[in-house]
């Protein structure tokens, strides 16, 4: 029998059999910030569920502590052959899951940390892609009628918490916001903002009734970007036929960030293919090939020679396995981030 710790249940990923939250899975998210996730405490709030595959009728998972950690019923999942509890980061505190069997004899156990969010932060989709050292949004400016992804993460003081669904929103009108989970190797929440409306916008998120951070979102039109450049991913050295990202970063004249720009990109001078725009190109690194890429967005263009083989315009916004669970165009109103729960009962 093999029991897993709270993790997040995902029954339809993909059209996949079901994934698991795990720290270390293999999947094309797999970002250098997710050592901060291993063991970390849960945001109070969090909805999760721990699971197995087998297990003899009676069998229980306990919590000793369910003013910390409430745990339900053991319930089967039929499509997938899987058992699993659905579990509630009810309080703030330590407490122990077991497993236990139908005489009560605890078979496992696994201790669990609750904490309550105090901050909370935006990073961006791009620079996770990159594995960028610094991924944290500073200023938020976006153009008009881009779409961009960043990463929520919160905090308590400076420990990291791990968990998802516990964020709310709200801002002003014309701002579209779709909400999407992932769980292929490490839970995470992402918002994806997009607005056609130029000037400054609202935007604040909530953990229950406390504000985590209130931004001044601005969008701008494309005559404001001023500069562009190909980032290039920095983590490790790659080997042939690793894939690898580039991307293309555009500023301000006043050297502000601008999110949500896609651009067209040529190969050796020659369109890759008609259509094909994005703000992110992921190729396969060669040691005996070299060609030069080439982002143009409107009259900006930047090159880059790299040690190429083949390759494709990709988005920063595909984030792989995901449950998405709304988007809606916001109004004065807060609602909720989670618009429909992972199955849990």
């Amino acid at each position: 029998m093999r029991f897993s710790p709270p993790l997040f249940l995902v029954l339809s990923a993909c059209n996949a059999a079901p994934r698991f939250s795990e720290p270390f899975g293999p999947n094309q998210l797999r970002f250098v910030e997710e050592e901060a996730l291993v063991g970390a405490p849960m945001a109070m709030g969090t909805s999760s569920a721990v699971v197995f595959d087998s297990l003899v009728e009676g069998t229980t998972v306990v919590s000793s502590d369910p003013s910390v950690i409430a745990v339900g019923e053991v319930q089967y999942e039929p499509s997938y052959g899987l058992y699993f509890a659905s579990t509630y980061a009810s309080g703030p505190g330590a407490s122990v899951l077991s497993l236990r069997d139908p005489n009560g004899i605890e078979l496992e156990a696994h201790p669990i940390t609750v904490g309550i969010p105090d901050r909370l932060e935006l990073h961006s989709s791009t620079d996770m892609y990159l594995h960028q050292a610094d991924t944290q949004v500073q200023e938020l400016v976006l153009l008009a009628d881009g779409e961009a992804t960043f990463n929520v993460r919160l905090f308590e003081g400076e420990q990291r918490l791990g968990g998802v669904g516990v964020v709310t929103i709200n801002g002003s009108n014309n701002l579209w916001v779709q909400h999407s989970e992932t769980h292929v190797d490490a839970h995470r929440e992402w918002i994806r903002l997009m607005s056609g409306a130029p000037g400054e916008h609202r935007l604040s998120l909530r953990v229950g009734e406390q504000a985590m951070a209130d931004w001044t979102l601005r969008v701008v039109e494309p005559d404001e970007i001023a500069s562009l450049t190909i980032a290039e991913q920095q983590a490790g050295d790659p080997w042939p036929g690793d894939t690898r990202y580039v991307a293309a970063v555009a500023h301000t004249a006043d050297g502000d960030r601008v999110y949500g720009v896609d651009a067209d990109w040529l190969a050796n001078g020659r369109s890759i293919r008609s259509g094909a725009s994005g703000d992110m190109y992921l190729y396969v690194h060669s040691e005996d090939a070299e060609e030069q890429f080439t982002a143009v967005v409107g009259d900006l263009r930047v090159s880059r020679t790299l040690p190429a083989d083949h390759g494709f315009v990709t988005s920063s916004n595909e984030l792989g396995c995901d449950t998405t669970s709304g988007a809606r165009w916001l109004g004065l109103l807060a609602f909720p981030l989670v618009l429909s729960r992972r199955r849990t009962s």
